[in-house]
């Protein structure tokens, strides 16, 4: 998905929505368990990296009973992936490729029936903004270390997010957790070898919405 189509799609349902009540606003954070899919694979084995995500979310309602929402969240999330298998001069050798962005997620809602404890199912697409990248090189046996920026990193990031989660209310707000997957779209690669690289991940968060309207 192009940036400025995204930024049309995160946007309009805010102008157009019929909103059944006023918007819910919170906080959550949690761990992406991150690793990527790359084509070719030259035989190495790509493992997860752990990160943590982090940053504020709002939801409306779509319907009058609530069954449907659309939420928007603003996260910092470190990717990446950790990749073993390679040698280098006999050693083994470990690379740790670490990506932070800022992701821009759009979620449509499905809420079971309003309760003391809903359960509820997520899917949107997400833009991530990249604000770092870099790759760190490990020889354990030669107790040999280098980090250095990637450069040949894309400037953004599609993905769709597909998960499920339940919020419970506590107070006049609300506690949500949620689990969810996110599928990369983009080739993070943008140099001159043909090496698909794709970001993926699969993420769980804890947050809490302090303005919860009447349901």
């Amino acid at each position: 998905m192009k940036p400025l189509s995204f930024i049309v799609f995160f946007a309009v349902p805010v102008l157009c929505t019929n909103v059944w009540a006023g918007p819910a606003f919170g906080l959550k954070g949690g761990v992406n368990l991150a690793n990527a899919t790359v084509h070719p694979s030259e035989r190495l084995s790509y493992n997860i990296k752990p990160g943590f995500l982090v940053g504020p979310a709002a939801e409306i309602s779509l319907s009058k009973s609530n069954e449907t929402a659309m939420r928007w969240e603003i996260l910092y999330a470190q990717k990446g992936c950790k990749i073993s298998g390679g040698r280098f001069f006999g050693h083994d050798e470990e690379v740790l490729v670490s990506a932070n962005e800022l992701a821009l997620a759009l979620f449509l809602v499905l809420r079971f029936p309003p309760r003391a404890m809903t359960p509820f199912l997520q899917m949107g697409p997400e833009l991530g903004i990249s604000l770092s990248a870099e790759w760190t090189e490990e020889i354990p046996d030669l107790d040999f270390s280098k980090t250095e920026k990637i450069e040949d990193w894309r400037s953004t990031n599609s993905s769709v997010n597909l998960g499920a989660g339940v919020a419970i209310r506590s107070g006049k707000g609300e506690v949500v957790i949620d689990a969810r997957y996110n599928l990369g779209l983009s080739n993070m690669n943008t140099s001159d070898e043909d090496i698909n690289f794709k970001t993926n991940g699969i993420q769980f968060l804890l947050g809490y919405n302090f303005t919860v309207p009447s349901r």
